[in-house]
């Protein structure tokens, strides 16, 4: 078991094009596969003048790569135009975050509670994505601290998502920030999208030919160095090269510390602890769980 750990560890230190963490902005991917295009940087993008702007995706495109955020606006809208003249519309929701609170004395009664700017609900996959960490996975006296510097925390509406669209044979899989949030099946191609965003912001296009047989994962969002902040990798980008491994070699203290993942959840009774702690995704936003959501046909032939 000790080789395969040491092994998922490597994995994730050197395939990290650059260090993020959850909150931070997050630029478009450098990918081996290239990018067709020649558009502003991120840097030059002004979220606040957004307006409905069609995205086409010709026959050889395989993604598109779109940085946004919510900004002021509380809801935004994603249209999937299929080649059918057929739409599919997928809100975006600035959401709260709500959690449920005993009454002191009366360990039979709760109260729900609401902490704002926490999430992003996509109702359509059934998807809360939080960016500030998800309250009800906190015991009360780890809670008081997470609320103590709530406001310090990303909110929401600041956030820049990197919204991912793979397009399939038919219909389309959807990522945030590198995690994998559902698919949207359809037997007619995707032929555009429509999503309010400014003239200037950078719409990324993959060209399908150019993919791998590989899944990448984006694990910028995972960065806490910790202790091996300093690390030095001993295996280079030509290496890899040489036989093909789908990594790419970055800093080696660029690395996810396994150390800082711990179970915060508190358990109804000590027969459903287990339980409780496998609930977490990717989603709640946890600083105490290091987790990537993939779709289910990679998961289980990694």
């Amino acid at each position: 078991m000790r080789p395969l750990v040491i092994l998922l560890v490597s994995a994730l230190t050197v395939a990290l094009p650059r260090g993020q963490v959850r909150g931070e902005p997050l630029p478009g991917l450098l990918d081996v596969e290239g990018v067709v295009g020649n558009e502003p940087g991120l840097d030059d993008v002004e979220f606040e003048a957004a307006t409905a702007r069609q995205i086409p995706i010709a026959a050889d495109i395989g993604e598109l790569r779109i940085p946004f955020k919510l900004g002021k606006a509380k809801t935004l809208t994603l249209t999937l135009v299929w080649n059918d003249g057929s739409q599919t519309e997928i809100l975006f929701l600035a959401a709260d975050a709500k959690y449920q609170k005993k009454v002191p004395g009366d360990n039979f009664r709760s109260v729900e509670q609401r902490l704002p700017g926490a999430c992003l609900e996509i109702p359509a996959l059934g998807i809360s994505y939080h960016t500030r960490p998800n309250p009800s996975f906190y015991r009360e006296a780890a809670l008081k601290g997470v609320r103590a510097k709530w406001a310090s925390l990303p909110n929401v509406a600041d956030h820049l998502f990197l919204l991912s669209i793979r397009v399939e044979g038919g219909g389309a899989a959807l990522s945030l920030d590198g995690n994998y949030v559902g698919s949207i099946p359809k037997t007619n191609p995707l032929t555009a999208v429509v999503f309010p965003l400014s003239e200037e912001t950078k719409v990324e296009r993959l060209l399908r030919k150019k993919w791998t047989p590989w899944l990448p994962l984006d694990i910028r969002t995972l960065n806490r160095p910790g202790v091996m902040k300093g690390a030095v990798l001993s295996i280079n980008q030509d290496s890899l090269n040489a036989h093909d491994a789908p990594i790419r070699v970055a800093n080696g203290s660029l690395n996810a510390d396994v150390g800082t993942v711990r179970d915060v959840s508190p358990p109804v009774n000590m027969d459903d602890s287990i339980y409780r702690y496998l609930e977490r995704s990717a989603f709640e936003g946890l600083p105490e769980a290091l987790l990537i959501s993939v779709p289910s046909a990679p998961y289980t032939r990694a």
